[in-house]
């Protein structure tokens, strides 16, 4: 929006009564904008005031407006001014930035003209007063103002500087230009004609040369002569050629006289310009009618005559703009063969249509087309614009008779060059001229035009034309003799059935005479021509008789179809190369068949195809035949030629020469039998490079260029897709093949069938799983209702689906052929169709029987596991407490003597332990945390050695057997446990046959399997010896053998059984690395088998003490360590009893301290193992480290330690085993101190 201050030609601002009065109303009005938020009189003063009233703020925000101001923008109400910017209503937002900087210095603008924008983005001038009403921090600034509309005003104003202008200037409107110059020549003043003539303004020509401004350079010593005429008193009348300012001459007639002061003295000229362009360009036309006839005979050719004729056209009228447009009635075209213009390039050819040339040649009447002109055609619907707006267009029409075949065109963009009917009547004179000798040029033009369209159209045309008669060519043309290799002047000595293929001679040799004769024969067919190098080439060939020079002679025409046949026969080739893709055969014969459909192409006698592996970076050749190499071997990429259109992806045509330039160059190198041309092309499978597709030769005149490669690329990459395809086909069978068999084979069952429930397939592995012989038994089954044991179960099957779209671990009790019934496990789908809808059940089941079993016997040892572990810690604390009972108890009896009253109640306390202490071996013995000393032995040793202990035990009733393998292999056990292990089994058969009965003990050499290891949790396949003990008792129910070697699990009654005699057996058998199982039937009796790894080591014999152990008693110092304080002090006291010096630690800690205050004084370490910060095992170790000469003597009531159990009891260190007595615990001392072989407790 431009905003400024209105300034008069005198400097200074406006005043004028109106815009007073204005100004005034609308201070007044001011105050109203104010006051009208608050006062409803002032509310109703701002809504009727004339003036526009308005509030807004800095950032363009109407707040609020009167009806004036809204109607002053042209807006139909308040709102939609209200919804507007202020910046709509600026031409230029610059000038509001202005606008507001100005009011933020003065705080206010009063009387300020500004020119807005009305709605429709009219002008509107206003008189505008603002005042800045709010400027607080942190707030837009309000703004309030009044504005008048004084566009009126402004438009009067202007008016009257018009008609002031007009006034001042009607001195100089003289009919003849006048100049009045200085004696300097210098011009003074001038009038309007002046200005007309030569296109100068009065500010422009006052102060210059007269000379310098309008006098052509090639006349300036004749103006200057001028002058210098006039400057000396003479009087000059003359008739020459001024220059225009736009650079154009005119013809004047020039009077010029001196002017003199009072005393005759010449102080100036004054000089009259007559214009006399009429006059001279009539005598022009005269002369430019002989000249344009004399062009029309003379020029070269059209555009030499329009260009000539513009010249001749210029000098009669102003023409620098001119174009000649031409009509062409059978395409309905204009054109512009000649086209000069000052704005516009030349206009391309178009359809006829609604410009001014086409408004001429419709209308065949001249047209001076002036602005007013112009606006009636286009309201009239007559024209339409085309290029640049011209102040003056003239067209004549160009007329052959009373046809208008084109139009002649001047026209004007200068306000000072118009064109008038004069100027018309002169164009329209030359147009007939120029129509005269156009269309004889065009005529002539025309013959010539064709002459040589003719002869270029046969010199350059692909078809072959030619003339011939019967003995030879007489005429034809470059192509003719291109196709067939010959040299023009070669063929003109030719007979024309010289070049015909032998195999097509005789036919068309028959059917030229029968033509020549005159005979019905057809006028077009195809044959085969032999070309000067031997090729043989099809033309498509037409012929008509003619008279040729006065003689009977055949014009014809050929055109060389030898590719269109090739690409036919490649077209068939590809046809059939994808026919046999799709149909049956291996990739073999596929190759084969290529082999056939590339040799009908060209000669491939010696062909192969190599394909290349991604996976195994491998080069094969499926397909390979030579009549001089043989197939090569499959192999990892090498140089070869194969390899490197491989490599490279490019089609290869390797000549003798460039062989042998790749070969020097190291890109190939020499592979297999030479050949002269090697030609192989890749085989592309999207921007993969599968494999290579090759031709070679190894005769001379048989030779590969660029037509046979261009044909083998081209088939090949059809080839390549076709083996793509055949090759997909074949590893989809194969896949197909590899799934039929992996499901027939598979160990899974896997079935299909109907949502209803009929089966539609399955392998054999399902059928046996349900006892069926084959497949074909299912198929007569309902899955629901034959197999589920639950038939229902199909119904939650399909709803659980729909949850989870899919079956993973499904567990069914499906039923089998015999009845038996088996746990299955389902995973599996419902399979769609393309629709999404639900077709049929696919699943994998798996039997889970035996698993179910396996895991209810996993549940079982690892209950055992975790009573065992119960058992070991209830056995060690109770030990301790043994240890502490039996001790004192030993330590009273012997200080009370043989003769104290209650000896014989310490005697039966005393028994009371004993039996306390067999009671936690036997829960050692479960756990697996007693202590063993397994050696190598033979099983038939322990029971031969057991046999009439068990005879004793078992009684008379019961018969005993012996079945022992005399080839038994040996096992490493502890023999003393393991005569445990039979005495508790033969009481268990005992217990089982009241009324006596048979019972039969067996050894046997045996090798478990996998399979079966894994059918018994915590067996190990492997070589055994097996101990089975079998009797005929009353037997076990499954309930019963479930719990059979829990500690305490009894079935006597109440009283008479610890319930321990078996679970000894269990922890003997885990702790030796063997297993045991039970077999079971009620009324039918037990079976019993133990299962020991079997060794290759020789059976140890049985170790004897030897010597004399000497008494208990000693004086050595003996490091006592025992958490357990109750132990320590009864283990101190037995020490001290015996004469050793004690020295206690409750830790291992507390230990290191104690040997670091007393040295090497210490001979023996006696320590529990188990310690609550180090374990005795640990202290050892350390105290060892320091004296190799000290004994250990370890104490526990268990251990799991696999050291220990592993040989850690070396010379020097031995263990006893809580509870022991004070006896067994001073003879074990005395044994390690005088360094006597141990022995085991």
């Amino acid at each position: 929006m431009t905003e400024k201050r209105h300034i008069s030609e005198q400097g200074k601002p406006s005043a004028l009564g109106e815009k007073t009065a204005a100004g005034a109303a609308m201070a007044a009005a001011a105050v109203a904008v104010r006051a009208a938020e608050t006062e409803p009189t002032y509310r109703l003063i701002f809504e009727r005031s004339p003036v526009g009233m308005f509030r807004t703020t800095a950032d363009g925000k109407f707040l609020d407006c009167n009806d004036a101001c809204w109607r002053l923008f042209g807006y139909a109400s308040r709102e939609e001014l209200l919804s507007r910017p202020t910046t709509d209503h600026y031409f230029d937002l610059a000038d509001r930035e202005k606008l507001l900087a100005q009011i933020r210095r003065d705080r206010a603008l009063k009387n300020l003209e500004v020119r807005l924008r009305r709605k429709d983005g009219s002008p509107v001038w206003v008189l505008e007063n603002v005042l800045l009403v709010e400027d607080r921090p942190g707030m837009p600034e309000v703004f309030e103002g009044t504005m008048v509309d004084i566009t009126e005003m402004k438009l009067t104003e202007e008016k009257l500087q018009i008609e002031k202008a007009y006034m001042e200037q009607l001195f100089d409107n003289s009919p003849e230009a006048i100049a009045t110059l200085g004696r300097d020549f210098r011009i003074r003043r001038v009038n309007r004609e002046f200005n007309r003539i030569f296109g100068y303004t009065t500010q422009e020509a006052v102060g210059r040369n007269i000379d310098d401004m309008i006098v052509p350079i090639d006349r300036l010593i004749e103006g200057r002569r001028l002058s210098e005429a006039m400057a000396a008193g003479e009087t000059v009348n003359v008739e020459t050629i001024r220059c225009r300012k736009d650079g154009t001459f005119v013809d004047v007639s020039i009077l010029g006289t001196t002017v003199k002061s009072s005393g005759g003295e010449p102080v100036g000229i004054y000089a009259i310009y007559r214009e006399i362009s009429e006059r001279k360009h009539a005598e022009r036309l005269q002369s430019a009618l002989y000249r344009i006839a004399d062009q029309a005979n003379s020029a070269v050719d059209l555009s030499d005559l329009y260009r000539n004729i513009h010249s001749i056209l210029k000098e009669l009228m102003y023409a620098k703009n001119c174009y000649v447009a031409l009509y062409d009635p059978l395409t309905d075209m204009v054109s512009f063969p000649y086209f000069v213009d000052e704005k516009d390039p030349p206009f391309p050819p178009h359809k006829f249509g609604k410009g001014l040339t086409e408004y001429v040649l419709r209308t065949g009447e001249p047209l001076l087309a002036t602005p007013e002109t112009l606006d009636e055609l286009i309201r009239r619907g007559q024209f339409q614009r085309l290029g640049t707006p011209s102040l003056d267009w003239m067209g004549v029409p160009l007329k052959s008779g009373d046809t208008t075949f084109g139009a002649l065109v001047v026209q004007s963009y200068r306000e000072n060059v118009r064109y008038g009917e004069y100027e018309k009547e002169i164009l329209v004179f030359v147009s007939q001229q120029i129509a005269r000798a156009i269309e004889a040029r065009r005529n002539q033009d025309a013959i010539r035009e064709s002459e040589n369209k003719f002869r270029a159209m046969a010199e350059t045309a692909v078809t072959a034309i030619s003339i011939h008669d019967q003995e030879r060519f007489l005429y034809l043309n470059p192509a003719a003799a291109q196709i067939t290799g010959y040299t023009p002047e070669e063929m003109l000595r030719m007979n024309p059935m010289d070049i015909v293929h032998p195999d097509y001679r005789e036919i068309a040799e028959r059917r030229r005479l029968a033509r020549l004769r005159g005979e019905e024969v057809p006028a077009r067919y195809e044959f085969q021509i032999r070309t000067r190098f031997g090729e043989a080439r099809w033309l498509d060939f037409s012929a008509r008789q003619i008279q040729f020079e006065g003689r009977a002679a055949m014009v014809a025409t050929a055109v060389d179809i030898t590719e269109r046949k090739r690409s036919e026969l490649l077209q068939s080739a590809l046809y059939r190369i994808a026919e046999r893709t799709s149909a049956a055969g291996d990739l073999q014969e596929f190759y084969a068949y290529i082999h056939q459909v590339v040799s009908e192409l060209m000669y491939a006698k010696n062909f192969y195809i190599s394909i290349y592996d991604e996976a195994s970076k491998m080069l094969s050749f499926p397909y390979f035949m030579d009549e001089e190499d043989v197939r090569p071997q499959r192999k990892l990429l090498g140089k070869g030629l194969t390899e490197y259109v491989l490599r490279t992806g490019k089609p290869l045509l390797a000549t003798p020469d460039v062989f042998e330039a790749m070969v020097r160059s190291g890109e190939v190198e020499s592979i297999g039998a030479p050949s002269l041309d090697w030609l192989g092309v890749p085989l592309i499978i999207g921007d993969r490079t599968i494999g290579v597709l090759v031709v070679q030769t190894y005769k001379d005149n048989i030779r590969y260029g660029e037509p046979e490669k261009d044909i083998l690329t081209f088939v090949s990459r059809h080839v390549a897709t076709a083996i793509e395809h055949k090759r997909n086909q074949e590893e989809l069978r194969l896949s197909e093949a590899r799934y039929r068999s992996l499901v027939q084979s598979a160990v899974y069952g896997i079935f299909s069938a109907s949502l209803g429930g009929k089966f539609l397939a399955a392998n054999p592995a399902f059928a046996s799983m349900l006892g069926h012989n084959s497949q074909a038994d299912l198929m007569q089954l309902d899955l629901y209702h034959h197999v589920f044991l639950d038939p229902r179960f199909g119904e939650r099957l399909l709803q659980e689906y729909q949850q989870s779209k899919q079956w993973t671990g499904l567990e069914v009790e499906m039923k089998r052929r015999d009845g038996a019934h088996i746990a299955v496990r389902l995973s599996g789908r419902i399979v769609t169709d393309n629709e999404g809808r639900d077709r049929y059940i696919e699943c994998i089941a798996e039997n889970i029987t035996e698993r179910r079993a396996l895991e209810s016997q996993l549940r079982q040892a690892q209950k055992m596991e975790a009573v065992g572990r119960l058992a070991g810690g209830v056995a060690h604390d109770f030990n301790n407490l043994l240890t502490v009972i039996k001790g004192y108890t030993e330590i009273v009896r012997e200080d009370l003597g043989a003769n104290y009253g209650h000896r014989e109640e310490l005697e039966e306390a005393l028994k009371a332990s004993d039996r306390a202490a067999t009671l936690t071996r036997q829960l050692l013995a479960f756990s697996r945390q007693q202590v063993m000393a397994p050696r190598i032995l033979n099983l038939n040793t322990v029971v031969n050695n057991m046999q009439n202990l068990v005879a004793r035990l078992l009684g008379e009733d019961i018969h005993l057997e012996f079945k022992l393998d005399p080839k038994l292999g040996n096992v490493k056990a502890d023999p003393s446990q393991f005569e445990q292990v039979i005495m508790n089994l033969a009481v268990n058969a005992r217990h089982a046959m009241p009324n006596g009965g048979n019972l039969s003990l067996e050894t046997v050499n045996i090798d478990l399997e996998e399979e079966w290891a894994r059918e018994h949790m915590g067996a190990h396949a492997g070589r055994y010896v097996m101990m089975a003990m079998t009797d005929n008792g009353t037997g076990m129910d499954e309930k019963t053998k479930a719990r059979l070697f829990e500690p305490f699990f009894t079935t006597k009654e109440q009283g008479k059984g610890t319930g321990l005699g078996l679970s000894t057996v269990y922890g003997i058998v885990k702790q030796s690395e063997g297993y045991i199982t039970v077999y079971s039937e009620l009324k039918v009796g037990t079976t019993f088998k133990v299962y020991l790894p079997r060794v290759d080591a020789t059976a140890e014999a049985a170790r004897q003490v030897t010597g004399t152990l000497t008494a208990g008693r000693g004086h050595e110092t003996i490091l006592l360590v025992e958490d357990e304080e109750g132990v320590r002090r009864l283990v101190r006291d037995i020490i001290r009893r015996q004469g050793y010096q004690v020295l206690e630690a409750a830790s291992g800690e507390e230990a290191l301290k104690v040997v670091e205050r007393h040295g090497a004084g210490i001979q023996l370490l006696l320590t529990d193992l188990v310690l609550s910060q180090m374990s005795g095992r640990e202290l050892s170790e350390r105290l060892r480290a320091q004296r190799k000469d000290l004994k250990v003597l370890y104490m526990s009531g268990y251990t799991d330690d696999a050291v220990l159990h592993a040989g850690m009891l070396t010379r020097g260190a031995g263990f006893i085993q809580k509870p022991f007595t004070a006896a067994q615990l001073s003879m074990r001392m005395r044994e390690l101190l005088d360094d006597v072989p141990e022995s085991k407790h």
